[in-house]
């Protein structure tokens, strides 16, 4: 029975590192792990559009993504109590910075200046009113923030599946060769 669980294990091993590997390197996992949506979000927020590009309502594609990264890493008091109270946000933005139209040439278009320190907000209950008051809002980090934590997100996954489960499989690999193949003083003498 060990012989087979090491045999199995020794070809299962090899497979999980190319799989994972090859996954890694074209962005399968980012794709599966909802990552490159999130990050497809962050980039929206950060355009410089304005209204609707940088709104990303909770039935939109990018919003269970990017909410979950945010809440994985954000350390605002206010998000975790929210959090544990059960609030879910309705709405993630970001604040831009409109452009003067004064100091543009004419017939050029209206932009947004969106700096990577711009907060990104969280917005409860009804976000699609005109006007938001200052208890349905909180800040939960900057632009800069959401493609670390992306990145963040994608090192852990890392680490967990080349260094643990990998690691793990390899040390369970060596103990079954090294039982199956017995030590030293229980292999039998072979005849000159």
């Amino acid at each position: 029975m060990k012989k087979t669980v090491a045999g199995i294990l020794a070809c299962i091993l090899p497979a999980i590192v190319v799989s994972y590997g090859l996954g890694d390197y074209f962005g399968w996992w980012d794709q599966v792990s909802g990552r490159s949506i999130a990050g497809r979000g962050a980039a929206r927020l950060a355009s410089g559009k304005g209204y609707p590009d940088m709104y990303i309502y909770q039935e939109e594609l990018e919003f269970p993504p990017l909410k979950r990264i945010i809440d994985q890493h954000s350390v605002n008091p206010q998000l975790i109590a929210r959090r544990a109270a059960s609030q879910e946000p309705t709405l993630i933005t970001c604040t831009p910075i409109r452009r003067d139209k004064t100091t543009l040439p004419k017939g050029w278009p209206d932009f947004f200046f969106v700096p990577s320190s711009s907060p990104v907000l969280y917005v409860y209950g009804d976000s699609r009113a005109s006007t938001f008051n200052s208890n349905q809002v909180i800040w939960v980090g900057t632009l800069a923030d959401l493609p670390r934590w992306i990145d963040a997100s994608r090192n852990s996954e890392r680490f967990w599946v080349s260094t643990i489960i990998l690691g793990i499989m390899g040390i369970l690999v060596a103990i079954l060769q090294f039982e199956r193949r017995g030590t030293p003083q229980q292999r039998p003498e072979r005849d000159s």
